[in-house]
């Protein structure tokens, strides 16, 4: 560990969201272009920040903290990270699935406690991938190797677990894509043709499963996966959902019925793919082997498909680089959308906007940082170096007022 010197319907524990948890905004507009289409839905677009030159945010040139070592001993070595959170009095909490835990870290970066162990047991986990902050400092932990969730107290005691195995007819691959501010999970999942011979990954359509009474209802939403390395990205905003395909700058915001409500733009023009980037992305796709998945029929029977990632024709794959490869909000209700670039060791950029669509500008981020979250003062990552170690960053967030 070193040590620098300074420079997220009803909830399903029954409380009313803290204060700090974006709700759903008020869209207000002023300064920004906004239009309805004939059905009536909101298009927020911009073609220019609102920061000014010398303007908006920064991200200090080198981190506060590192939390990390090679040799381990002192309870900062990781063995994967997998998803972390920044809690409101500093401390870190960190899904490290290496370990089948959550470790929570002071703000100093001491460890000072931790939860979980290898299992399918209450408070064990064989697969951690997702861990979000809800409801002040109570967590939720996304464990798709027991296809559940595990929800923590502020105090990391074991408040309940929820299975996310959906019994939506004919629904297939339920993932939990995000949280909400009051800690309703949001997944969603693909309804693909009831077939043997293997089908391809790709295309089908997303549904939105939202939790209702004693099970999910669904809704089709009109973003399909896409080719190649185009992927779609969610993220919740206070009871709201977002969700951007990786080819253009447009975000899609749903409500928990499933219904369209807004959409977010800005004017981008993704760079060209370089040769290397699809040489190695074409040698690196498809799975010989199928995978067996399982889902209910129409009728409630269950199947069994296999799907695979088949390779692909050239002509399949987009002429440029996403426009957006990770979507975020902040803990101040803020949309970070990540500009998609290459090779993954380059520093790189985001837009920002507000919460109602305004877009601010653009924040560029230090080489080889993975970023997963950002509170009123900080940004807090994963780096990796060169032996594969991973260590846990936090870098001011300057200009920020």
């Amino acid at each position: 560990m070193t040590r620098i010197p300074p420079i997220l319907l009803a909830g399903l524990l029954g409380c009313a969201a803290e204060a700090d948890a974006p709700s759903a905004p008020m869209v207000s507009t002023a300064g920004t272009p906004s239009t309805t289409d004939s059905a009536g839905i909101q298009i927020v677009a911009a073609a220019s920040t609102e920061w000014g030159p010398g303007q908006g945010w920064r991200v200090a040139a080198e981190p506060d903290l590192v939390i990390g070592s090679v040799e381990g001993g002192q309870g900062d070595d990781f063995g994967r990270v997998r998803d972390l959170v920044a809690l409101r009095d500093g401390r870190i909490a960190v899904g490290d699935d290496g370990a089948h835990q959550v470790r929570v870290f002071a703000a100093d970066g001491t460890p000072v406690a931790s939860v979980g162990r290898e299992g399918d047991g209450p408070g064990e986990f064989n697969g951690i991938r997702m861990i979000r902050r809800f409801r002040g400092d109570s967590l939720v932990v996304f464990d798709w190797s027991n296809a559940r969730l595990t929800y923590l107290s502020p105090a990391l005691d074991v408040a309940r677990t929820e299975p996310v195995r959906t019994r939506v007819a004919g629904i297939v691959m339920p993932h939990v894509k995000a949280v909400t501010a009051a800690g309703v999970p949001l997944l969603t999942g693909a309804r693909p043709p009831w077939v043997e011979d293997p089908v391809e990954h790709y295309g089908q359509p997303q549904h939105i499963l939202v939790r209702g009474g004693d099970g999910y209802f669904d809704r089709e939403i009109a973003v399909s996966p896409g080719k190649g390395f185009l992927d779609v990205h969610y993220a919740a905003l206070g009871d709201e959902l977002l969700v951007v395909h990786g080819g253009d700058f447009d975000v899609r915001v749903y409500d928990l019925e499933g219904r369209l409500r807004r959409r977010i733009r800005r004017t981008y023009q993704a760079p060209d793919i370089p040769d290397a980037f699809f040489e190695l992305s074409v040698d690196q796709m498809g799975n010989r082997e199928p995978v067996t998945l399982t889902g209910v029929g129409e009728d409630g029977t269950v199947h069994h498909i296999r799907t695979q990632l088949v390779e692909r024709d050239p002509a399949d794959y987009p002429e440029t680089l996403p426009a957006v490869d990770q979507l975020l909000v902040d803990h101040t209700g803020h949309i970070w959308m990540r500009h998609g670039a290459w090779p993954d060791d380059v520093a790189r950029t985001w837009s920002v906007f507000r919460s109602d669509g305004r877009w601010l500008g653009e924040v560029d981020v230090p080489a080889g940082i993975t970023v997963h979250d950002v509170s009123a003062s900080h940004l807090y990552g994963v780096r990796t170096d060169d032996l594969g170690v991973q260590y846990v960053v936090r870098y001011p967030l300057l200009g920020r007022g």
